[in-house]
């Protein structure tokens, strides 16, 4: 009787669904928790990296440029500063001066400010893209677990369709070998042995005596 259960139990280690070996564990195969965690954690490093360096940049154009209107004020100083033949001609050099140093400054701003701009649009661009990448990928990961689930699904449900049907014919064949040997004619069976009984007359017992 145990044959059918071994049967079975072979057919069931051969046939029952494993996990892709692109899969870390079963429940990343169904889910990719982790490799989603993954991928959200590379985002973030990545995107820090991106901000840092933005602000890095932005850090040393302002720094430039307040280099810049230090050197312009200290020009205007220095004019102030010189002798002059009239306080006339001292005032005209002094509002020159001024006047030029409040054209470059304000240059300067304009420039900064270009250049904070196109930096912090170019760190834009690249946290937008890297955030596509990022949808991609988890879209990837949650297709692919969506896909597996349904691959183990049915593997299963075939694999125990499958052993279900095997048990019942193994069954059904034993059933049936069963009650073909009871329902066997007189002459299609095994004849029965029986004791030997070994019978004296009463005259061979005579002749003995």
């Amino acid at each position: 009787m145990k044959t059918p259960f071994i049967i079975v139990a072979v057919l069931a280690g051969l046939l029952l669904p494993s996990t892709a070996w692109a899969c870390s564990g079963f429940v990343d195969c169904l889910f990719g928790f982790s490799e989603r965690t993954e991928v959200r954690q590379a985002e973030q490093t990545e995107r820090a990296r991106i901000e840092a360096d933005r602000d890095a940049d932005i850090a040393r154009i302002q720094a430039e440029a307040e280099e810049r209107i230090r050197q312009a004020d200290a020009e205007v100083e220095r004019v102030k500063q010189q002798q002059y033949v009239t306080e006339a001609q001292r005032d005209m050099a002094i509002a020159e001066t001024q006047r030029r140093a409040e054209e470059y400054k304000a240059m300067i701003a304009a420039l900064t400010s270009e250049k904070i701009a196109g930096i912090d649009s170019n760190a834009q661009t690249q946290i937008t893209a890297l955030q596509e990448q990022s949808k991609i990928a988890i879209a990837g990961i949650l297709e692919t677990g969506k896909t597996e689930r349904w691959r183990i699904g049915w593997g299963w449900g075939f694999t125990t369709v499958l052993v279900v049907v095997v048990a019942v014919v193994v069954l059904a064949l034993r059933r049936r070998q069963t009650q073909a040997g009871e329902f066997l004619p007189p002459s299609k069976q095994l004849p029965v042995n029986y004791p030997r009984i070994e019978v004296r007359s009463a005259r061979q017992n005579a002749e003995r005596y």
